[in-house]
């Protein structure tokens, strides 16, 4: 963070970039540093914007008919099953349609079939017919289109994918008054969703209950899943399922749990659980939990190690003075092979003990960051069923800790909620007429210059182009004009290099990589491994980067096995700069 003093004077001169003659007006604050102190707000699903119809589409409408339709705007089909027989682009008129049907014939891992709103809103209203949208082929993609059994007396299932199926896509997709809004078969691979809803759902918002592996979900809303009289849950995975991204998602407004992971290792970011009667969130064979925000009355995360448990920047507070924001559960047996890592996160804990094992647990603890917090006075049973004085967890030998990483306990300072969501940073004017920017803001000296990250110690760091800018910020691109002198105070550092997750490669070379990290690379030595992580399209998602560009990256080990896909620092796609660039200061 830095503190800036609004002085209202700006030297026009073209900047010698960091010239030591400017004039340094920021502090650092000592704590926390990484995180915004503000109110959390989870992130919505985008609104579906429809593109341009193509040539060759095939058209249905309300008004169409399967029995005579051609599938021409003129003569439309009426439903998705039938248009799915006769072309891969399939386009919706507005309106309500009494059924969805079977898709049967899907497209191809290259030319995915398509089944869009032309405009408006488009509705399947699944109660006429009292039977689901059902998917029986792979290679399938629904966009813009809404679902819902509204007025059906029993709610059914809104959508069911049937067993065996890879590549199907749900984008800008709606679930409304369902029983269960998408009903998963036996071994669905590779499932995204991007921009889903799901609401008002009586029984499961997502049911992977039968094995769902690769999946990627991105800006998903579940809200008010179970009734009074019916407990629900808003997202159960199975065991056996494995390599499940999730980003962007809310559960709130919901009676029973949020989200029960009983397959390996999910990676969760930028995750908000809220007003959830039940347990807000169980792995059952750890995971990567970062940038993760659970208010809860009941029960927060419950979870058992396996191999490793990763708690990044992420904030458990309690809605009760009975709640359970964080524990490990009594069944974990992890070896001490396993670890439970606690980093940049606050556990709001008012309940007299804190479980962070179990006693057949033997898992270590490490302690990695700033800050490291509890409300509670309370014991803390450790693994092996042991109880220490929260007070002296810090000194047991029994915790690592990272050299530089402090332990806070006692009761927080009022109006220290903090966010983990991924905002982009934060700029906020104080009392005093000076402006707080907190690490991971977008500032630049004047409205002429390009917009830098601020990351860590004092330094800004450079997008290579706009629409690496847009890859880092998909949600907010203010930036802060702080003038010449201030700017000119920081140092540069390094030049910002591709979000974690990204797929890339050099523009003379063949061989595709994997971002892990700001300035970090791995090989992926197959197709088949390329494919696993991106998807059956993961060739078009590949950035190709200057050969020059990769002398900023340093290679890390390759990823030769699946296994591999589910590393820590896999799983560890943290798009947020404020954690990228920890350069020692100067």
């Amino acid at each position: 963070m830095i503190r800036l003093l609004d002085l209202h004077t700006m030297d026009t001169a073209t900047p010698k970039h960091m010239s030591s003659r400017w004039i340094l007006f920021a502090s650092l604050l000592a704590l926390f540093p990484l995180t915004a102190f503000a109110d959390t707000s989870d992130i919505q699903p985008k609104a579906y914007v429809p593109l341009p119809v193509t040539k060759g589409a095939v058209w249905i409408s309300p008004t169409g008919s399967d029995v005579v339709g051609t599938g021409t705007q003129a003569r439309p089909f009426y439903s998705p099953g039938r248009a799915s027989a006769s072309g891969t682009m399939i386009v919706a008129m507005p309106g309500r349609y009494r059924e969805f049907g079977v898709i049967t014939q899907g497209g191809t891992a290259t030319s995915p079939l398509v089944v869009r709103a032309a405009s408006g809103t488009v509705e399947f209203a699944l109660q006429d017919a009292h039977l689901p949208a059902r998917i029986e082929t792979s290679h399938v993609r629904l966009e813009g289109l809404t679902l819902t059994g509204e007025e059906l007396g029993t709610a059914g299932t809104c959508l069911q994918i049937g067993p065996e199926l890879s590549d199907i896509e749900l984008a800008q997709v709606r679930f409304t008054h369902c029983k269960t809004a998408i009903a998963a078969g036996a071994n669905w691979n590779h499932g995204t969703l991007k921009d889903v809803t799901i609401s008002d759902i009586d029984t499961i918002g997502i049911d992977c209950s039968s094995a769902c592996s690769h999946q990627r979900w991105n800006r998903v809303l579940l809200q008010h899943i179970g009734t009074e009289s019916t407990s629900g849950t808003a997202i159960t995975v199975s065991e056996g399922s494995t390599d499940i991204r999730i980003r962007d998602l809310t559960v709130r407004d919901s009676m029973g749990d949020g989200a029960l992971f009983k397959g390996s290792k999910p990676s969760l970011t930028n995750t908000f659980f809220t007003q959830i009667s039940g347990t807000a969130l169980t792995l059952n064979h750890g995971g990567f939990v970062g940038h993760t925000q659970i208010e809860t009355a009941s029960k927060g995360l419950i979870a058992r190690i396996d191999t490793n448990l990763v708690i990044e920047r992420s904030l458990f507070h309690a809605l009760s003075p009975q709640a359970v924001p964080f524990a490990i559960a009594d069944t974990d047996s992890t070896d001490e092979h396993g670890h439970l890592l606690l980093a940049w996160s606050r556990f709001d804990v008012p309940t007299d003990s804190l479980n962070l094992g179990s006693a057949q647990s033997h898992h270590e603890i490490v302690l990695n960051g700033d800050v490291f917090w509890f409300r509670t006075t309370g014991k803390v049973r450790l693994p092996g069923g042991d109880t220490i004085s929260l007070r002296s967890i810090a000194d047991d030998e029994r915790v690592i800790k990272h050299e530089e990483s402090l332990f806070y306990s006692g009761s927080p300072i009022d109006g220290d909620l903090f966010s983990p969501l991924f905002t982009g940073g934060e700029t906020t004017r104080n009392e005093d007429n000076s402006r707080t920017i907190t690490t991971g803001s977008l500032i630049q000296g004047t409205h002429e210059d390009p917009p830098y990250v601020l990351g860590q110690n004092q330094r800004v760091h450079l997008f290579a182009n706009a629409e690496q800018q847009d890859r880092w910020y998909p949600y907010r691109n203010e930036v802060t004009t702080i003038g010449i002198e201030p700017f000119g105070t920081l140092l540069r550092g390094l030049d910002v290099t591709e979000p974690p997750g990204t797929l890339v490669k050099a523009r003379s070379r063949a061989p595709v990589y994997l971002v892990t990290a700001p300035n970090q690379l791995r090989w992926i030595t197959s197709e088949a491994l390329a494919s696993l992580y991106a998807g059956p399209r993961w060739n078009t998602t590949i950035l190709e980067l200057p050969d020059a560009y990769l002398t900023h990256y340093q290679e890390d080990k390759p990823i030769t096995s699946a296994s591999d896909l589910e590393d820590d620092d896999v799983l560890r796609q943290l798009a947020d700069p404020a954690d990228l660039f920890d350069e020692p200061a100067t």
